[in-house]
């Protein structure tokens, strides 16, 4: 069965879940947005030029986004005061809080760097990557340490909370990988953009392709462990949402709308799955047993 709520010139791009009870997604044009898990939707706009990204809930309970256009990087709180800091790279891309409660940051292909931020607003550039890298999605890993997708590289970064970088290569070619999260199974899962793939990797840099060429359209992109310990991920092209086992049986859902281009994907704490849909200006829901419904951003 499929719920289905009418479109706008929005274009939803990360999303978080918040202290609140509903899920916070950043709007590339122009607003961080909020919607309650019956589909009730608000937009607070932010300054012309923002382009706000990545989205993370923080460790002061707000929820902090990069802000690509004005090298800052953003906090909203459940009662959506924003504020901005500078960044610690000029073009911040996506955001993730590490266990010792510091922020870090990817910065995109003109940066290739890595960079923290306290709660505090003290940035500190941590680490310049090899060009070409394009550090895309970054998150916290089960070892403590911060794990990263190098689109253009083709690589998995890990960095330790001291500065220490290593990097490993993806051993399928032009694999593109963007999307990155913890999976069920203490290794690191993430989505091969052109590889048609998902792919693992274990914190000692061991690398298993799950799920490979799913289909000729296939462009993973956003991926997170869902309640039923499996992974889903978004199919942007192929304009579906996937779920995928630790051994590799993977079933995919149609999105209703079409060409919706699905983005970022991630746990609600109504116990389904949410998505943005940066094409068609809505963010889906789907349960574990693979219902859709769709909510129109206005």
């Amino acid at each position: 069965m499929i719920a289905l709520v009418g479109a706008s010139s929005s274009r939803p791009f990360g999303i978080a879940a918040g202290p609140d009870g509903a899920l916070w997604f950043t709007d590339v044009s122009g607003s961080i947005g909020r919607i309650t898990t019956t589909g009730t939707i608000e937009k607070y706009p932010l300054p012309d030029g923002s382009l706000p990204l990545g989205i993370t809930r923080g460790p002061d309970g707000a929820l902090w986004f990069t802000q690509s256009g004005k090298a800052t990087i953003g906090r909203i709180s459940p009662r959506a005061k924003i504020d901005a800091f500078k960044s610690p790279v000029a073009h911040p891309s996506d955001i993730t809080t590490a266990r010792d409660g510091t922020l870090w940051i990817t910065g995109d292909q003109r940066d290739d760097a890595i960079g923290t931020l306290t709660i505090r607003g003290a940035g500190t550039l941590v680490a310049r990557i090899a060009a070409p890298s394009w550090p895309r999605q970054i998150v916290a890993g089960p070892d403590g340490a911060l794990w990263f997708t190098e689109f253009a590289g083709n690589k998995i970064g890990r960095v330790t909370t001291g500065g220490k970088l290593i990097e490993y290569a993806i051993p399928t070619r032009a694999s593109a990988p963007i999307g990155i999260a913890n999976g069920p199974d203490g290794a690191l899962w993430f989505a091969n953009y052109y590889g048609a793939s998902i792919g693992r990797v274990t914190t000692h840099g061991k690398f298993t392709s799950i799920a490979r060429g799913l289909t000729s359209d296939s462009a993973p992109c956003g991926i997170t462990t869902g309640p039923d310990r499996a992974v889903w991920f978004t199919d942007a092209l192929a304009n579906r949402i996937g779920r995928v086992t630790s051994g590799g049986t993977i079933v995919e859902y149609p999105i209703p709308t079409h060409d919706s281009r699905p983005a970022s994907i991630t746990t609600g704490p109504d116990g389904a799955l949410w998505f943005t849909e940066w094409k068609s200006a809505k963010i889906g829901r789907i349960t574990t047993a693979g219902k859709i419904t769709e909510y129109a951003i206005r």
